[in-house]
């Protein structure tokens, strides 16, 4: 069974696409009718948490980093353990 990992696991350009897209959502609310603009708010959520919390639940799950993340986190992760041993 997998278990999530709550390291960072969203690189900083994917994470300026995924605020552009929830403000592109956000925004299309505007102008959508009304049914339609409740899901595109529901939707816009997503991409606007995992951009501000650095991490998505779904890459955790598969166990995936965006790039240049997995390197950077391993290192840091060595350093804590030899500052805690």
């Amino acid at each position: 069974m997998n278990t999530l990992n709550f390291d960072t696991n969203v690189n900083s350009s994917e994470r300026g696409s995924r605020l552009v897209l929830s403000a592109a959502l956000i925004g299309s609310v505007l102008v959508a009718p009304e049914s339609v603009s409740v899901v595109l708010a529901l939707i816009a959520l997503y991409p606007a948490f995992t951009a501000l919390m650095a991490w998505d639940p779904v890459y955790a799950l598969f166990a995936r980093r965006g790039s240049g993340l997995q390197h950077r986190n391993a290192k840091r992760i060595s350093m804590h353990r030899k500052a805690t041993a």
